[in-house]
């Protein structure tokens, strides 16, 4: 693809279902010239080698997510936004389906708008998600937004920088916090729609450390009758002891009460 004006970057780890993904975007509308960049954090790096062959019109960014250096979702997004070539990045997770009129919603939202970030409305597979809560099919703005099926201009990257990788996972709530601070707005359409499948398997895959700050949190009063419970937390805070250790072990205490509750009222969908 020459001159693509849209980038839309898809992140996977060993997930097959990304063929699921690339299928469902041969049948969307496309406003504008289009690129698919595909960044594979699997290990082994070849193990969607079969998926790729069969999209060699993707570009395929194979992240070096080797033992010492496993991929984040943050360095995997990052690693997209440096390859792409379009003025206008959407990102897409693995196994997720757009509807076919998607990407033009959010395309003709966002043209020639400024200080706007739009999101998508994310409707889960089986059980709602908690992204899915616009029921009345009015653009509303909102705080913070997923990263799946989040579009902006190139150009913000430029102002607030990307995703920060000292993050596992979260990475989208604090991009939402940051483009909040540099007075971007976010605004959810409810019309454009992406299908998510369950991610109950994920919490003991690659969100694992959801669950564990979660159940931290969960249990909690046991520090009433063992207050040495709460000295967990020092693991955390020493590993991260360069990185803003309090800020990171707080957001992801949030996240992971939320992961948790989401999951036992809506279904874990995020």
């Amino acid at each position: 693809m020459t001159n693509p004006e849209i980038s839309i970057i898809i992140i996977t780890k060993n997930d097959e279902g990304v063929a699921i993904t690339l299928a469902a975007l041969e049948h969307i509308q496309y406003p504008a010239p289009t690129e698919l960049i595909v960044v594979d954090g699997s290990v082994p790096r070849n193990s969607l080698e079969n998926i790729r062959k069969e999209y060699p019109d993707v570009k395929w960014l194979g992240y070096d997510s080797s033992k010492d250096k496993k991929a984040t979702f943050s360095q995997q997004r990052n690693m997209g936004i440096r390859a792409a070539s379009g003025e206008f990045i959407v990102f897409l997770d693995s196994s997720c389906q757009p509807k076919v009129d998607w990407l033009n919603i959010l395309y003709s939202f966002i043209k020639g708008q400024r200080h706007v970030i739009i999101a998508s409305q994310i409707e889960s597979m089986g059980r709602r998600s908690i992204y899915g809560i616009n029921k009345t099919q009015e653009i509303i703005e909102v705080k913070e937004s997923t990263a799946n099926g989040l579009g902006m201009e190139k150009n913000i990257f430029d102002v607030i920088g990307g995703f920060d990788e000292k993050f596992s996972y979260g990475e989208d709530t604090d991009f939402s916090w940051r483009a909040n601070d540099a007075g971007y707005k976010i605004f959810l359409n409810p019309k454009a729609i992406i299908s998510h499948p369950k991610r109950l398997g994920q919490l003991f895959g690659h969100d694992i450390n959801v669950i564990a700050y979660g159940l931290y949190v969960l249990f909690l009063p046991v520090a009433i009758l063992f207050p040495l419970y709460i000295l967990i937390l020092l693991i955390p805070l020493i590993k991260n002891i360069n990185h803003r250790p309090f800020s990171i072990v707080g957001t992801n205490l949030i996240y992971g009460l939320g992961a948790i509750v989401g999951f036992i009222t809506l279904g874990y969908a995020v």
